[in-house]
């Protein structure tokens, strides 16, 4: 069995640091009957560096009952090698959870972090927790997932009460080895930005669709790819490589030499094209929206006739005359064939012409579950005996679900991010229609960025959309009218958004109004706060809003993108005005000036709150009954200083009729301590708190997870909840909450 490197520093070493860093040196014993781990699974590769005398479990201390700490730190020594490895995996015991509003987990690495979360569900209880690559963020300038050398815990301040935390069994993902090559392209994500984050994530989704199905999967870079690391897998997995290194592409063509198989998605070098038999053609959107895959002639075993996936494009292929095989082709929501391949089978493996969106249970999943049969037949067994045991939690869930109750009068929301409703062909009328036969009450649809309308506006550039698919506003107005659903308009507060005409964008940058970066970079996308023709055109577009008929108006990133923005030059000047004196050394004063740290800190505040403040006023005389309700990041300590948003000074000020922390943790027990730490500080302003149902992992349980959110909310008093996002999975979910949570009084 192979283990991590020893670690070079000892433990002892470990909890000192931990001690300086605001943890706790305590290495008691940990009680059996409290706290004893579960045993360690045969396959799990420990780390040898735990005390043995601590019986094998190390204990974390959180002091916040008399401290102000913002978090708890605990770091342990951890060189080793992640580069094949999907991520980390060990078990986690926490007494009492009322003091953590979340936990992190840290991979330090050279100069730079990758910086993972988890969610623990329960006090009291040992739980398996899981930190995947590709769900980190990069802090800093890592040296990359070859060269980790500790790992930090912290917990996130909540309640102010101590805790005790217990860890055990550390371990590589999965264990053992894998059953599959998941290889990303590494060497196009190191680029970073929106795009080099894609590579990630379509990695991520065919991850977490291969842990849902029973298959274990390793991560490697394509830039770290050896023939050794191909070794003993069954398959190859290319989520989406536009690209591959020359030094590494060997490894993969011996892999296909030797007789095994690979399954590549969407765009790829010809090379790999040429392994697969297939010619890429380019990559187009069809006439008609892409709402899944259709099954073609025979299929796979097991394959189903229809399996959802929203594509919005693909890449258009040739097949050769002999060897190759149109398994599926990508079809409309009524099931019409689109006459494009969406899968093909060749010798060499499985070509998808777009990326893989995702999929726990369900028809998606069981698509995975051919693929993956047809790539390597001896996994069969292990995909069989998954959706085994996932059929009876399927059947447990709906039980339970089934034996919950709805409460009367609270307010269920959903945003919606999409101007046009869940899309895949259906109309406002239509997904609306669906939101209020599974219980809910209320919509905020995203109609409006910062530099754009999906409506007719006399304030804001109309989106293109609008001349071909008419007034979303209207139509979407009509939609909630007609069902007896509030239609509270969501709009994006300075970022322009995507859909911001070209033109638009320009001229703004040209007139000085966007921001710049504390780097002095600028950010072409973002309209600089501090602008007064910034803040007019935000607030006349609120305004506007208002007097449409609709029943309320929604901030959505009524705040600065971070800490590093905005320092352009009408800042600089707009700032000196208020510190009533020169800034000499701009901008790095307003980090190092005690006096102007502070004042900074109230210049930005004061930007973001004059827009709430003068919306309200206007709204409240000039459309009365129109309710002002905003979506605000869920640590109120925090948020004035990195992101200039004071939403608690607005609750108390009275600006708003109701206010949405977007509290996306997975866990409820976390997510009620955010949720009970921030009524208390809103007063007479109702909270209707973001449950993240779209940020949460995609493994078939979400139904469950988002109905104990609402009943932690339930629980607390609070009458009402909005969840993230009106789409297709919450299409999927809604009739599972229906059973119970949300069922029709």
């Amino acid at each position: 069995m192979t283990v991590f490197p020893k670690a070079t520093t000892s433990l002892a070493f470990a909890f000192l640091l931990a001690t300086l860093l605001g943890g706790c040196s305590d290495r008691k014993v940990p009680e059996p009957s409290l706290a004893a781990p579960p045993p360690a699974e045969e396959s799990l590769e420990l780390v040898p560096a735990w005390d043995k005398r601590t019986n094998n479990v190390a204990t974390l201390k959180a002091n916040f009952a008399k401290t102000g700490a913002a978090r708890t730190i605990w770091d342990i020594p951890f060189p080793c090698d992640l580069r094949v490895r999907s991520g980390i995996q060990f078990d986690f015991w926490c007494d009492d959870l009322r003091p953590f509003t979340g936990f992190s987990c840290y991979f330090k690495s050279g100069k730079g972090w990758y910086h993972g979360s988890f969610s623990p569900e329960e006090a009291g209880k040992w739980q398996r927790v899981v930190v995947r690559k590709t769900e980190t963020r990069v802090e800093d300038t890592p040296d990359g997932w070859g060269a980790i050398t500790l790992m930090r815990i912290s917990g996130w301040r909540g309640e102010a009460i101590d805790a005790t935390c217990r860890i055990a069994n550390v371990a590589y993902l999965g264990g053992g080895n894998p059953d599959v090559a998941i290889v990303y392209a590494g060497s196009q994500a190191a680029k970073g930005g929106a795009e080099g984050k894609a590579y990630l994530t379509f990695a991520a989704n065919l991850s977490a669709t291969l842990e849902s199905i029973g298959i274990g999967s390793s991560m490697i870079a394509d830039t770290d790819l050896t023939t050794n690391q191909l070794a003993a897998v069954s398959a190859v997995m290319l989520p989406y490589n536009t690209s591959f290194p020359a030094e590494t592409f060997p490894a993969l063509k011996q892999f296909v030499s030797s007789g095994r198989r690979i399954f590549a998605c969407y765009s790829m070098p010809n090379e790999i094209a040429d392994m697969l038999g297939v010619k890429q053609k380019g990559v187009v959107r069809p006439p008609k929206p892409i709402a899944g895959f259709l099954k073609r002639g025979r299929g796979l075993p097991g394959q189903p006739e229809f399996a959802p996936q929203a594509s919005w494009m693909t890449q258009r292929v040739d097949l050769p005359p002999f060897g190759a095989e149109t398994l599926a082709t990508w079809a409309t929501a009524d099931k019409e064939s689109l006459q494009m391949p969406a899968l093909v089978r060749t010798p060499a493996g499985i070509y998808m012409s777009h990326v893989w969106l995702g999929g726990a249970d369900g028809d998606a999943a069981a698509l995975m579950r051919a693929i993956v049969c047809d790539l390597a037949p001896s996994l069969k067994a292990k995909v069989e005996a998954r959706e085994a045991a996932k059929a009876k939690q399927r059947a447990d869930d709906r039980a339970w679900l089934e034996a919950q109750k709805p409460k009367t009068g609270e307010h269920r929301a959903f945003w919606c991010h999409s101007a046009w409703g869940l899309g895949g062909g259906r109309t406002w009328d239509e997904s609306v229609r669906i939101l209020k036969e599974n219980g809910f009450n209320a919509l905020l649809p995203n109609l409006a960025w910062g530099g754009a309308a999906f409506y007719r506006s006399k304030v804001l550039p109309a989106a293109a959309e609008v001349a071909t698919q008419g007034d979303a506003l209207e139509q979407c107005l009509a939609a909630c009218r007609k069902h007896g659903v509030a239609c509270h308009v969501w709009k994006v507060c300075w970022n322009m958004g995507s859909c911001v005409d070209p033109v638009f964008s320009a001229k703004m940058a040209a007139t000085n109004r966007t921001q710049v970066a504390y780097g002095g970079e600028s950010k072409p996308g973002w309209l600089c706060p501090s602008h007064p023709d910034n803040q007019k055109m935000e607030i006349e577009a609120m305004v506007e809003l208002a007097k449409k008929g609709v029943d309320g108006i929604h901030f959505d990133y009524i705040r600065y993108p971070d800490g590093n923005h905005c320092f352009c030059a009408g800042c600089r000047a707009r700032f000196e005005t208020m510190a009533g004196g020169t800034v000499t050394n701009w901008p790095g004063d307003v980090r190092k000036d005690e006096r102007l740290k502070k004042l900074w800190v109230d210049f930005r505040t004061s930007n973001i709150s004059f827009v709430v403040r003068t919306v309200s006023q206007r709204v409240r005389a000039e459309s009365p009954g129109v309710k002002i309700s905003a979506a605000v990041f869920p640590s109120a300590e925090t948020s004035p200083t990195n992101v200039g948003q004071d939403w608690t000074a607005w609750c108390r000020a009275g600006w708003l009729d109701f206010v949405c922390p977007m509290d996306y943790v997975e866990s409820s027990a976390l997510f009620r301590n955010q949720v009970a730490a921030q009524k208390r500080l809103v007063g007479k302003v109702p909270i209707y708190p973001g449950i993240g149902l779209s940020t949460w992992r995609h493994d078939g349980r979400e139904a469950v997870r988002l109905a104990k959110q609402i009943l932690a909310v339930r629980e607390l008093g609070v009458e009402g909840f909005t969840v993230f996002n009106f789409d297709r999975r919450a299409e999927k979910v809604l009739p599972m909450l229906h059973l119970g949570i949300t069922r029709d009084e």
